[in-house]
């Protein structure tokens, strides 16, 4: 693993794969002096196409891979079947959405109707954050991820969507959360993503250039960061949600997740030192 973390509080970067920003939230200092245990919570992006190595790592330290995507993107980018590890589906979203599930048909729709308007861009990513608060499927389906955090394990939970940034990272949110990292800590683990995804934003780019003959301004540079990109806003909107429907982000946890005081005491018990 890397050590890049090692002056910010943050997840860090497992070397040595294949897939995209996986990171271990193992070292992650909470507010009253505790550390996420290590190699117990990993979050990470697509895991289709693992190499040997990959599939060796996943079965001496993955005991269960919860794919938060939907059926369109599983049956399209199917996860690996490892021996001994368990396989969970839990898709966050009813649907495809532009700007979360990597489908190029809804992504290039949503960008050149977006292109023209970064604002407009990223009022429409931070309304899907804030689905993840309110819409009541997705709520749904994030309790299930909890009842599996909950279970008694030997090796690491690994979650992830397509790119580990918007699904994948606001199950890192509620999990940290209940964990005791602080808002601050929280928010710097999930823009870090930027920095591991930026090679594939780069040709993401290259090929909306290829798309409109070569020729992306500014302008639209700025709606496609806002599609695509992690940023504090989105957090700091979903918090919002949070509030304006619970009355804080404890009450998403207590009364939207139903996450009970035994729970949390379980969860920390489980994952912090």
């Amino acid at each position: 693993m890397s050590t890049g973390s090692e002056y910010i509080n943050v997840s860090t970067k497992i070397d040595n794969l294949s897939f995209n920003n996986t990171r271990d939230l193992g070292g992650m200092k909470t507010a009253d002096g505790r550390r996420i245990v290590k190699n117990k919570l990993i979050r990470s992006g697509n895991l289709h196409g693992a190499t040997e190595s990959d599939i060796r790592f996943l079965a001496e330290n993955v005991d269960c891979i919860v794919d938060l995507r939907t059926d369109t993107e599983c049956g399209g980018m199917p996860d690996p079947e490892v021996a001994g590890v368990k396989n969970v589906h839990i898709s966050i979203l009813p649907n495809l959405a532009a700007g979360v599930s990597r489908d190029k048909k809804s992504d290039d729709e949503a960008f050149f109707k977006l292109k023209d308007d970064p604002d407009d861009a990223g009022r429409y990513m931070a309304r899907i954050y804030d689905s993840f608060v309110a819409n009541e499927f997705s709520v749904g389906q994030y309790r299930r991820f909890i009842d599996l955090l909950l279970e008694p394990r030997a090796r690491a939970i690994l979650w992830h969507c397509t790119v580990g940034k918007d699904r994948t990272g606001v199950g890192a949110v509620i999990i940290e959360h209940i964990l005791g990292i602080t808002k601050e800590d929280i928010i710097s683990d999930y823009l870090l993503t930027n920095e591991y995804i930026r090679d594939e934003q780069m040709k993401m780019v290259e090929a909306v250039g290829m798309g409109t003959g070569g020729k992306v301004d500014d302008k639209q540079r700025r709606a496609f960061d806002w599609l695509f990109g992690a940023h504090k806003e989105y957090i700091d909107s979903l918090y919002c949600k949070a509030e304006e429907l619970y009355g804080s982000f404890d009450g998403f946890l207590s009364k939207a997740l139903r996450v009970t005081e035994e729970e949390r005491e379980k969860l920390r018990g489980i994952y912090l030192e």
